[in-house]
């Protein structure tokens, strides 16, 4: 009876490791408050004032080009990484040791380690080297775009293009690879699963939306909306659904810390 308590007590998580498996949560609420703080700052710091008004919904780089946004920018998105750096390597270990040492699955494991990596790096480019102090000349056509700019939004591109494949890679892991016996078989965690695939689908519809928001389009004039509004949007939406993919990790990080039953991959 004693040695059952005990074993029962063993295999309980930690307080810590508890709170370790809400970190992707908790990351996706930092980005969330750098963003509206960064919006909020932009706008009552009239550091967008030069659109005199046309825009409410900018792109995140223009609330962050300059001013109280920059450093907001600076600092959130750094801690997002660095929280990232610390969170998902832990994560895919732990998966690691559920699976055992099948070559496939290391292969697969590796490539998420690598693109995850890749994808925040990235984002720390984004967040550590804002886009030009003088955006606003740029936009008014008086200067000419810098380096800073170029590679402020070169990194921007690689970090939704290496994120958007990581999410894919992630859904053909569950669904094609790991084993129906695996705490995060699309079958055995169902709601985080469904979750995942729309937002790996939703991923897409910016580039449509984009189209719908051509300074030609109909729909756009209707809306009233700048070029600036346009993009916003699209940009947003993106961000939203890579977010929110990465903060429902949360859930297989759950299940891993709280196993039901010790679970482990025969090879």
């Amino acid at each position: 009876m004693s040695t059952a308590k005990g074993a029962r007590t063993k295999q309980s998580p930690s307080l810590a490791e508890s709170l370790f498996a809400l970190l992707p949560l908790g990351i996706f609420l930092i980005a969330l408050i750098t963003i509206i703080a960064a919006y909020i700052a932009a706008f009552g710091n009239g550091d967008l004032d030069f659109l005199n008004g046309r825009v409410k919904t900018p792109p995140i780089s223009m609330l962050m080009y300059t001013g109280t946004g920059k450093r907001i920018g600076q600092v959130g998105f750094s801690l997002v990484c660095i929280l990232c750096y610390v969170c998902l390597p832990e994560f895919f270990l732990k998966v690691e040791r559920i699976v055992g040492d099948r070559e496939t699955y290391k292969k697969t494991l590796n490539f998420l380690r690598i693109s995850v990596a890749i994808a925040f790096a990235n984002l720390a480019v984004v967040g550590l080297l804002p886009l030009q102090p003088d955006m606003h000349l740029v936009i008014k056509r008086e200067v000419s775009i810098s380096w800073q700019s170029i590679i402020h939004q070169s990194a921007a591109g690689i970090f939704f293009l290496t994120a958007i494949v990581h999410m894919g890679s992630w859904m053909y892991f569950v669904t094609r690879q790991c084993s129906d016996r695996l705490p995060f078989h699309y079958k055995n965690s169902p709601r985080s699963f469904y979750f995942k695939m729309i937002c790996f689908i939703l991923c897409f519809f910016p580039l449509p939306a984009a189209m719908l928001l051509h300074p030609i389009s109909p729909l756009r004039r209707k809306l009233s909306l700048s070029k600036s509004d346009s993009g916003g949007i699209t940009q947003y939406a993106l961000v939203a659904c890579i977010s929110s993919f990465f903060a429902s990790y949360t859930c297989e990080f759950w299940l891993m810390t709280h196993p039901k039953s010790p679970v482990k991959e025969k090879i």
